[in-house]
């Protein structure tokens, strides 16, 4: 008898959990995730944050270019060939002033050209 009242206890335990879940998965809201806005064809964007820092400070380039983009190369205060979009930061910036963060994508319709400042104070 004992076996029978502990079997039931159970099932009316597993019911109403599979029915919670279900009540909630109909009514609790979803989170919204955030998507990186698509480039155009033949487009590069380049950010830097924070864009304002001080000597011995660090920021983050952020650069996207749109997906027929070929390859990107960098210059002015950093260089070398870069992904189509990515993060990296300054490392340590040992000397203030102006810095300017040029990126150069090419696609089939041509190159293209972004570039972001960053203002280093003492």
């Amino acid at each position: 008898m004992k076996l029978k009242v502990a079997t039931a206890i159970v099932s009316v335990v597993v019911f109403v959990g599979m029915a919670l879940i279900v009540i909630m998965g109909i009514f609790v809201r979803k989170p919204v995730t955030q998507t990186q806005a698509a480039t155009p064809d033949g487009q590069v964007a380049i950010s830097i944050s924070p864009n304002k820092t001080y000597k011995n400070g660090y920021a983050t380039i952020s650069w996207a270019a749109s997906e027929k983009t070929i390859s990107c190369e960098a210059g002015g205060e950093w260089s070398g060939a870069k992904t189509v979009s990515g993060q990296e930061s300054t490392g340590r910036l040992t000397s203030a002033g102006n810095k300017e963060y040029n990126i150069t994508c090419k696609s089939s319709n041509g190159q293209y050209k972004a570039s972001a400042s960053l203002t280093v104070t003492e």
